[in-house]
């Protein structure tokens, strides 16, 4: 038997809503990162070949290091009890 929808059914929660901005949020460096990637690699005059492998070797290191850093700058501190 289908249930009908209830009334919390399509409502978010307030829980669900600061999650989801969080999450956007961290993207965020993510982005920066392409725009940068994007923008040195457009001004290189290198072949084809040089500027596919440097893209991919720019996007790998700076993914490396934003993980890094944002793990650094989320950890939260341990409780002593």
């Amino acid at each position: 038997m289908i249930e009908p929808h209830s009334s919390r059914g399509w409502v978010s929660s307030p829980l669900k809503l600061t999650s989801l901005k969080l999450t956007q949020l961290k993207l965020i460096p993510f982005i920066v990162l392409g725009g940068v990637v994007f923008v040195v690699n457009s001004h290189t005059n290198l072949n084809y070949l040089f500027r596919g492998y440097f893209t991919l070797l720019e996007a790998q290191i700076g993914i490396l290091v934003l993980y890094f850093l944002m793990t650094k700058l989320t950890k939260k501190p341990k409780k002593n009890s």
